[in-house]
């Protein structure tokens, strides 16, 4: 993802969070602004920007005194919030993800575990099929003979 890509996004769930108008929408755009800021930053979710936005726990409750204030409030800061990771995304940029291997990344068990059994597999398939080659050269001294009687010209008494 390209950094306009990312700063458009956020820009889109400012504009969507203007909507927002009880708990069940809150929530859902609470994942999906999550979401896009994990895909967004290297530290995925162990970053001040995902712990700031998690910091808003829930929408206020229509019945509460100051219902209108407290929606004004939870907006507005996570309009600060988004505008801050915007911010942030066009002085850094998108870190580009490191791919490893998936065996560099396994437990030293794992990966020892998994090339014994290759191995063994490589060994027993080798074996069989040097079997196979040895045994199907002689597929005629396996047959019966079928000339077993003795001749007369031979020293047989």
């Amino acid at each position: 993802m390209t950094k306009r890509k990312a700063i458009t996004t956020l820009k889109e769930q400012k504009e969507k969070l203007l909507k927002v108008e009880d708990s069940r929408s809150f929530i859902l755009w609470k994942t999906q602004t999550l979401r896009y800021v994990e895909s967004f930053l290297k530290d995925g979710g162990r970053s001040e920007e995902i712990n700031l936005i998690n910091s808003f726990r829930e929408f206020p409750n229509i019945q509460d005194a100051n219902y209108d204030e407290r929606v004004k409030n939870l907006k507005d800061g996570l309009s600060k919030c988004l505008d801050s990771i915007a911010e942030t995304i066009k002085r850094i940029g998108i870190p580009k993800r490191e791919w490893k291997h998936v065996l560099i990344t396994t437990h030293p068990a794992v990966f020892w575990s998994v090339f014994s059994g290759v191995l063994l597999a490589s060994i027993s398939l080798a074996f069989w099929a040097g079997t196979f080659v040895a045994n199907s050269g002689n597929k005629s001294n396996n047959a019966p003979h079928k000339d077993t009687t003795y001749k007369n010209d031979s020293l047989h008494i």
